[in-house]
């Protein structure tokens, strides 16, 4: 049963539109407002990722760190990574907007 919940959450981990989907819930409800029945906007770069934001950046993060003890070792240390991983993009998102000061 722990397989089939840990290959479950790969797949919805995996999938950009179904987490663009949960940061949407995830960001509604830490506003407090009920979540609207259309699809959350993205900004997508013209390569069809969506760029990293500061709010995305720590919604996700938020999230990663909640699933966390329900992770097995292997996923642990790919969260974690990219834990790192968005960090660090959030960081250099900072230093852009400042002019790299």
């Amino acid at each position: 049963m722990a397989d089939d919940f840990s290959d479950k959450l790969a797949q919805v981990l995996n999938d950009p539109q179904a987490m663009a989907k949960i940061s949407a819930i995830a960001s509604a409800m830490s506003q407090g407002q009920q979540q609207t029945a259309r699809p959350a906007q993205t900004d997508k770069s013209p390569a069809g990722q969506i760029k990293p934001q500061p709010n995305n950046i720590a919604n996700c993060l938020a999230l990663i760190s909640a699933l966390m003890p329900y992770l097995n070792q292997s996923r642990r240390r790919r969260a974690a990574r990219l834990c790192s991983m968005l960090k660090t993009a959030q960081a250099a998102e900072i230093m852009l907007k400042s002019g790299g000061r």
